[in-house]
């Protein structure tokens, strides 16, 4: 059980009720599960209300593996975690977790993810970040000097936008601060602005959306009501288990 990780799916108890008439007096105990390399997909019925009903939940598996030095490092949480308690995310750390903000370091805890953080560990080690995928965030900048996150992906330091408040190279720690094109997914960078805002971060996939020719080569499904209104939803089953 040590490599299991509990995930709250509802905010309701699972309750299914009696229906006169059935072979086994009730229905509504149904479960189901499917996933893909990035998501977990429960799926349960559940007729607590008489009317037999099918729910499903969403959760990101994504696994982040960053690695960090005995001492001080500059962190981020670069998925969005089930919990994001400072123990949750970083057990082996032997400090707080800090954020910088109006030129003072503020112990934080839970962790945010438009945040870089300050936070010291007593060995070399792997730290694997478990959740779903960040592909675009809003980092939080005051006038002056920032520790900001990071994405699930690598970004170019290029596309950060908007530029024009972005007043000093990007720098990260390795035993000394050292100037970086490219912010890596778990790491925290510091950047100097211009004034208080945000900072965009944001994948390259997610730059390119999905063209209209892409969607010949995707499973179309039409959903339609009584009052004649339809949807198109289209599904890539590439590499799906269901």
């Amino acid at each position: 059980g040590q490599t299991f990780l509990n995930f709250l799916i509802s905010d309701s108890m699972f309750v299914p009720a009696p229906i006169a008439g059935t072979a086994y007096g009730y229905a509504g105990d149904y479960i189901g599960i499917t996933s893909t390399p990035e998501y977990v997909i429960p799926c349960w019925n559940d007729n607590r209300s008489g009317v037999h009903q099918v729910y499903c939940a969403r959760f990101g598996i994504l696994h982040v593996t960053t690695p960090v030095a005995a001492g001080w490092n500059m962190t981020s949480v670069p998925i969005f975690a089930p919990d994001s308690s400072k123990i949750a995310i970083y057990p082996s750390a032997i400090s707080p977790a800090y954020r910088f903000e109006n030129n003072t370091y503020h112990a934080t805890d839970p962790l945010r993810t438009n945040r870089g953080w300050w936070i010291e560990f007593g060995a070399n080690e792997n730290i694997t970040y478990v959740g779903a995928r960040i592909d675009l965030m809003d980092m939080v900048v005051n006038s002056g000097w920032n520790i900001i996150g990071s994405i699930s992906t690598t970004v170019s330091t290029s596309t950060v936008s908007p530029d024009s408040i972005i007043d000093s190279y990007f720098f990260k720690f390795e035993n000394g601060y050292v100037v970086t094109d490219t912010l890596e997914p778990g790491r925290g960078f510091w950047v100097k602005t211009k004034h208080d805002g945000f900072l965009t971060l944001q994948s390259a996939s997610s730059r390119n959306p999905l063209v209209a020719q892409d969607l010949e080569s995707l499973d179309k499904f039409t959903i339609s009501d009584a009052n004649r209104g339809a949807q198109n939803l289209y599904v890539a089953n590439d590499g799906f288990n269901i």
